[in-house]
């Protein structure tokens, strides 16, 4: 799992630097962008009160585009990623129940995709269906387009034993990461690699 440090305020975020924060008990209600708990962190970040918008796709945004941010909430957490100056698309996937992960691949991802999961032995295409969902969502929303732009122009490779490769366009990076047991999650963003930090908030106030 990746190590996430405990934190209940945002430390220092530098211009380069991305913060990844999990919130494993999560039960706000509503868009989870304008939870108190997620404006009070993006105001301590910008040093005052923030206002949110969102665009025509839906994603949220800070108005005056003083810091960017996206979130993601699955299985009852929340991750939230921030940067000063880039960006960005995070998913969260709790491994609540079995999907049918080759009916879906086939559905949403680019037609070699689909196969390589159907190749894999049946207890393998669970877990390698999430790694590659999380990077295809993270890396859309990070695009703009969201989901309804399409997971399919999120192309990866996917080798025999369920490795991910990629993304192919390598102006594109994308971060794997695992806040906790039974959850997956990834971080994208347009540019060069850059530091990240990760951080756990456990007490939702």
């Amino acid at each position: 799992m990746t190590p996430f440090a405990p934190a209940e305020r945002p430390p220092p975020l530098g211009r380069d630097d991305i913060h990844v924060w999990f919130f494993p008990q999560w039960d706000a209600a509503g868009r989870s962008a304008e939870s108190p708990v997620v404006r009070s962190l993006l105001s301590d970040y910008a040093g005052g009160d923030v206002a949110i918008e969102y665009d025509a796709r839906g994603k949220a945004h800070i108005r005056g585009d003083r810091l960017h941010f996206n979130v993601s909430h699955s299985g009852g957490a929340l991750a939230l990623a921030v940067s000063r100056s880039q960006p960005l698309g995070i998913d969260l996937e709790h491994r609540r129940r079995p999907r049918r992960v080759i009916e879906l691949a086939q559905r949403f991802f680019a037609s070699h995709e689909a196969q390589m999961l159907q190749r894999l032995p049946e207890a393998e295409q669970q877990i390698a269906f999430l790694r590659l969902w999380t990077r295809k969502e993270a890396l859309v929303k990070a695009e703009g387009s969201g989901i309804s732009g399409g997971l399919h122009r999120a192309v990866f490779d996917v080798d025999e034993r369920g490795e991910i490769a990629g993304p192919p366009d390598r102006s594109w990076q994308v971060v794997p990461f695992e806040p906790a047991a039974g959850f997956l999650g990834a971080v994208a963003w347009q540019g060069e690699p850059r530091p990240i930090s990760y951080l756990v908030r456990t007490i939702v106030r």
